[in-house]
């Protein structure tokens, strides 16, 4: 399954919401998540993190022209080194890939 979200302009937290609710229902086996242009900052970085490190099923994160912020990258690149990301595609503003 694919969530796509991309240039909603959602508000900040308004993307930590929905992200945190796709967290919740964990018969989803969600394996793309775009959300491209939606004003995700930290705080959405911080409901990012707490799915991807709860999901197994993600497989490709797209967070393209988002205000990401230092410390919202930093909470994304901790889950990438404490949980199993072999195989996981971390798309940024910037086209780079974390792996």
């Amino acid at each position: 399954m694919c969530v796509c979200m991309c240039v909603c302009h959602h508000r900040p937290h308004a993307i930590a919401h929905i992200v945190d609710a796709l967290r919740a229902n964990r018969l989803l086996q969600l394996r793309v998540l775009i959300l491209a242009g939606n004003r995700v900052g930290e705080q959405g970085c911080q409901a990012v993190a707490r799915y991807l490190s709860d999901s197994r099923s993600i497989t490709q994160l797209t967070l393209a022209r988002n205000p990401l912020g230092d410390a919202g990258v930093k909470q994304l690149a901790e889950v990438g080194a404490h949980t199993y990301t072999q195989g996981r595609t971390l798309r940024t503003h910037t086209g780079t890939h974390l792996n």
